[in-house]
């Protein structure tokens, strides 16, 4: 029998910490502290994906073991990435309103594509990205950025339209605000 959860923790504010659940449909909202099932559209209880017939494992664990403190890479590895994908935003500007709007197609008819806040972000996020639901991450952002590419093979970077300095200037925003967060989060 598969483990229904997998070696890894996460946290509401450093309150608390559940272990997360092994299915590539659950995902967890650091903002609002929420789990999310994008096959079910609920937030599920352990029990209720224990007892879901459309269970999809991430990974085949027959043990219980569970990481206490996840390793410190993860904000090097994460930041490193993030910092990556916005420096080809702030050397190659943004990409044309056409290619945003081709990845915007794909994301707004995507299952893996979640809205927790309608109110405040007009597209939303990937739930398979690894992103988080921070407003950096917001798709309406991240569609902008030359060198992302959907995490399931729907479409890959693409040439921005050229250096401005309202872009860089995004960019920099971005990279000290997103880093910070990963930064708090993963202390």
């Amino acid at each position: 029998m598969k483990n229904i959860h997998l070696n890894q923790l996460y946290s509401c504010d450093k309150k608390f910490y559940k272990k997360k659940i092994n299915c590539k449909h659950w995902s967890y909202d650091s903002t609002s502290c929420v789990s999310f099932c994008s096959l079910k559209n609920i937030n599920p209880s352990t029990r209720d994906c224990l007892e879901c017939s459309d269970i999809s494992y991430i990974e085949n664990i027959e043990t219980k073991e569970t990481i206490i403190n996840p390793p410190k890479s993860t904000f090097i590895k994460k930041s490193s990435e993030y910092t990556k994908a916005e420096a080809s935003q702030f050397t190659q500007g943004k990409v044309s309103e056409e290619i945003f709007n081709k990845r915007k197609e794909h994301c707004m008819s995507c299952e893996r594509r979640k809205n927790p806040h309608p109110e405040g972000e007009s597209i939303g996020w990937c739930t398979s990205c690894g992103c988080g639901i921070t407003p950096r991450a917001a798709l309406s952002q991240k569609l902008y950025i030359p060198t992302i590419s959907c995490p399931l093979n729907k479409f890959g970077p693409e040439k921005g339209e050229g250096f401005n300095a309202k872009d860089a200037i995004d960019s920099v925003k971005g990279i000290a605000t997103s880093v910070k967060s990963l930064f708090e989060k993963d202390k």
